[in-house]
């Protein structure tokens, strides 16, 4: 349902400025319409190789680079970007989705760190909003963002007898490394 509240809002503001996009980001607004709603799509004028090339930056710089391979991967093989770009587009989707794994793996240690002291907690914002995607592996987003209800205090101290630093210097949030992953409490 989100990712459909959000798609709506998104498609609200591209065709208010529909005009004043160009054919490049058109298609990018295409490939992740038929990524999250699992359309099939054929462009009305296919993209040229240089094209392609100014797409895979323009995906990898708005954080939408494995929905808009979803969506590539819905067209006619014709209209495609050529086999070297591709390679580099999935090798790319491959590490998003490791990095989304690291993730989880993350977050199932915290919550196997918090569970023994009956710790509640709400994973919020990026991985959350994941699990709304047709792919959630195929949404990026940078950390784990957690909410501690009323145990900030016992679930930092959880942390701590784990051998987890958490710093607590920031006034908005702590922030800890698990395996590498920052997470915000």
């Amino acid at each position: 349902m989100f990712a459909y509240l959000f798609f709506l809002y998104f498609c609200i503001l591209t065709n208010l400025c529909h005009f004043c996009m160009n054919k490049v980001q058109n298609t990018l607004v295409s490939l992740t319409k038929s990524a999250l709603f699992g359309t099939a799509l054929n462009l009305p004028e296919p993209l040229t190789a240089s094209e392609y090339e100014e797409l895979y930056h323009c995906a990898k710089h708005n954080g939408v680079m494995a929905l808009c391979l979803d969506g590539i991967q819905r067209l006619p093989e014709s209209q495609q970007p050529d086999k070297v770009l591709k390679m580099k587009w999935i090798a790319n989707v491959g590490a998003i989705e490791k990095r989304y794994a690291d993730k989880q793996k993350a977050l199932d240690m915290l919550m196997d760190i918090l569970r023994p002291d009956d710790i509640a907690c709400m994973v919020f914002k990026g991985f959350s909003i994941s699990r709304l995607y047709p792919v959630p592996s195929h949404r990026e987003f940078g950390d784990l963002d957690i909410f501690l209800y009323k145990d900030y205090s016992r679930g930092n101290t959880a942390f701590r007898k784990n051998g987890i630093h958490v710093n607590t210097e920031n006034h908005h949030h702590a922030q800890c490394r698990i395996n590498g992953i920052l997470v915000q409490l």
